[in-house]
């Protein structure tokens, strides 16, 4: 119990003792964690390490992408062959209902325009 002032400024000072030694052996366990990656080589594991390392993935997220859309890969280009298969298959369902009228090609094409919709909604959600 305090009866003092003085004895109020002792525990105030203790407290930022205290404080200041909390902070000093938290900044070392840091250092000493990050020191146990670097012996283990395990960098990547430190904040530095994981700052790069984001870096890093950003940059080939970008060169990824640029790739991908200069060179007709990824979903748009998927999505594409899917619509200009769609829009053969309507042609041909066109003709045959108009021409021959076979029902069984027309419920074949009709099957197979559906699982090219299924297919086309998977890449292009």
């Amino acid at each position: 119990m305090v009866t003092s002032i003085s004895d109020y400024k002792k525990k105030v000072e203790r407290q930022i003792e205290n404080e200041a030694e909390m902070r000093n052996r938290g900044g070392k366990r840091t250092l000493d964690r990050e020191n146990k990656s670097i012996n283990k080589e395990r960098e990547s594991m430190t904040t530095h390490g994981k700052k790069l390392l984001k870096a890093s993935i950003d940059k080939y997220e970008v060169v990824i992408e640029n790739f991908l859309n200069e060179n007709n890969r990824g979903p748009k280009f998927v999505a594409k062959k899917y619509l200009d298969q769609l829009d053969r298959v309507e042609k041909w369902i066109q003709k045959e209902v108009n021409g021959q009228k076979n029902h069984k090609r027309i419920t074949n094409l009709k099957k197979f325009r559906e699982n090219l919709i299924t297919k086309y909604n998977e890449v292009n959600p």
